[in-house]
């Protein structure tokens, strides 16, 4: 049995959900930077040679990592934000055996990855296929300098082949989640017309009842006062005035008639003057 109490608790449900829902990308996000840009930091520090000063490594390894969270409400942004690395990471971050994957690290791969399908997914197909093209485009023409660091075609090529399959399966879920949007609303639609159509089957119920009611009443009542004046023939006078009321009740019933005749339309003026 429900309480006055349900509606509010189930409200206060809702609304803890939808905090989980909002705040669970963040903290996933978070959690994935972390994890990504740590590794990135000391796979860069141990298989890799940096041509500059300092922990320039370190920072260009956390950079492509930083995107993620932000990819959570700016997919977008965080594209243009790790966009730069693409040309920064290579020229920077050089491995040191010949074995080791370049120009993306594995951690910054994966991070491209990732927000590459959330652009995908939360943004329209032509923009997520222009920031592919433009990251395809990148290591073609960093090919083509002829700096020896950068001939590294089979990793160019998996980068190419993984980030397609990125962009195709954040388009997937764009597709699937706009579907399933759609459902949703013609199922609330469905739902509301239902509800709707009950109401107004439970008024036509409350109608027909109460019709039935006033219709038994009234029967009543009109057998009662069509015998009124047999059982008052000792009283003259009562008859008389129990008479004038009939009358008075015809009129008012044939001028209520009228009336509604003439607001209805079922007649106008100019009719009843020619039936006089």
């Amino acid at each position: 049995m429900t309480t006055p109490t349900d509606p509010p608790a189930e409200a206060h449900q809702g609304a803890g959900r939808s905090v989980v829902a909002r705040v669970a990308p963040l903290v996933g996000a978070v959690t994935l930077a972390t994890v990504l840009g740590a590794s990135g930091a000391v796979f860069t520090s141990t298989n890799y040679r940096v041509d500059a000063p300092g922990a320039v490594g370190v920072f260009v390894a956390l950079w492509q990592v930083v995107p993620l969270p932000v990819a959570v409400r700016r997919p977008l942004v965080a594209w243009c934000v790790y966009a730069p690395t693409l040309v920064v990471a290579p020229l920077l971050v050089v491995p040191v055996d010949s074995s080791e994957p370049w120009p993306l690290l594995p951690p910054a791969l994966i991070a491209y990855l990732v927000v590459q399908v959330v652009l995908a997914w939360r943004r329209p197909p032509h923009v997520a296929a222009v920031a592919w093209a433009l990251a395809c485009a990148t290591f073609a023409v960093m090919a083509q300098t002829g700096d020896p660091r950068l001939d590294t075609g089979p990793d160019v090529t998996l980068f190419v082949l993984t980030s397609a399959l990125a962009l195709v399966a954040g388009v997937g879920l764009r597709i699937r989640t706009r579907m399933r949007a759609r459902l949703l609303a013609e199922e609330r639609l469905s739902a509301e017309e239902r509800a709707r159509r009950m109401l107004l089957e439970e008024r036509a119920r409350i109608a027909r009842e109460m019709h039935d009611i006033v219709a038994h009443h009234m029967s009543v009542i009109v057998v009662q006062a069509s015998t009124a004046e047999y059982r008052l023939a000792g009283l003259p006078s009562a008859k008389t005035h129990i008479g004038r009321i009939f009358t008075k009740l015809d009129l008012r019933d044939r001028a209520q008639a009228v009336i509604f005749a003439y607001e209805s339309g079922l007649v106008t003026a100019g009719a009843d003057q020619e039936r006089r």
